[in-house]
């Protein structure tokens, strides 16, 4: 096997390491490998054929691989077809900025591109069935000597500001912070001062984060965390949303333990009626004791629909004020 069909076959490895490759096509994948190779996808396609690793000639089909795990490529040619890749990938700013976030350990960033991809809806094309997403988040990828260049060098640019992001309190932080504002529609705009002001109506509130990234904030947003934090409506949100989790707590508890009383009295009426069938009992009060306890059966999934009702309602009403 020549050391192209190794290539080949090591790149499509590479992709298929991807946290964020499901979903990805395998027309996709062959613009990637005529990008990373110099070569014109009808030769990649039938090097492919010939390697026999999972194409089969549908270019929508799911890309998928099989029997790859290791291959002969120099440490040369290997670096040279990352460098090509890197160029490609440093033309677009959302997926610079992601490759910049994973190498960097912003720790967000693996939740954050699967909340692309999975949880919003209409995701533009520059993140969706993109092979480059996929080399991104790619444990393989980011052992380049190449990848690492790059990042040493926009980790210098970024300057003593590396300090603070790595300081971020978790993982999800973003992403809880988002959740945490959406109910209250908030916008999302470059102005320092106030970079969450009222939003577009016509712009549906989660393609906002895809936007963050796109037009470079997301990290900026990241690095800048205490001005944020310090906007009002961001505090104003986080109120409410704390007021919010404490009143559910407190009617959660409430409705368990009416549930445990529903139960255990259910559990005596029940029992004691069933004595009350034996001989020398009061049939008749076994009888009321039924009835009272098959009420109760009604009764558990009136608690539960209580509850949820109360929980909205209270949601609602929070947010309305």
């Amino acid at each position: 096997m020549n050391e192209e069909h190794e290539l080949i076959r090591y790149l499509c490895r590479v992709i298929d390491d991807g946290h964020t490759s499901i979903g990805l096509r395998w027309g996709k994948v062959i613009e990637l490998l005529s990008m990373a190779l110099d070569i014109n996808g009808e030769e990649i396609k039938a090097a492919l054929l010939t390697l026999n690793i999972g194409y089969r000639g549908n270019l929508e089909s799911e890309f998928l691989v099989h029997g790859v795990y290791d291959a002969d490529v120099s440490p040369d040619k290997r670096e040279g077809a990352f460098l090509k890749l890197l160029e490609k990938m440093k033309d677009s700013p959302e997926i610079r900025n992601l490759l910049i976030m994973v190498s960097t350990e912003y720790g967000i960033t693996l939740d954050l591109v699967d909340f692309l991809l999975h949880d919003v809806s209409n995701v533009p094309d520059a993140l969706n069935n993109n092979p480059f997403v996929a080399l991104v988040t790619c444990d393989l990828f980011l052992v380049s000597s190449t990848v690492n260049d790059f990042i040493k060098f926009e980790a210098q640019r970024l300057g003593n500001q590396m300090d603070q992001v790595r300081q971020l309190t978790g993982k999800n932080w973003f992403l809880n912070l988002l959740e945490i504002l959406r109910p209250w529609n908030p916008g999302l705009r470059k102005d320092g001062s106030n970079i969450f002001s009222g939003t577009d109506p016509e712009n549906p509130d989660q393609k906002q984060l895809f936007l963050l990234i796109k037009e470079g904030i997301l990290p900026w947003v990241m690095l800048n965390r205490n001005m944020v934090m310090k906007e009002k409506s961001v505090m104003e949100a986080f109120r409410r949303k704390q007021e919010i989790d404490s009143h559910e707590k407190h009617l959660r508890k409430f409705y368990y333990w009416l549930g445990i009383a529903n139960d255990f009295i259910l559990g005596v009426l029940f029992l004691v009626g069933s004595f009350e069938f034996l001989p020398h009992g009061n049939e008749l009060a076994g009888v009321i004791m039924f009835i009272v306890g098959s009420a109760q059966l009604v009764g558990r999934s009136v608690i539960k629909i209580a509850m949820n009702v109360h929980i909205k309602s209270r949601r609602k009403k929070v947010s309305e004020n």
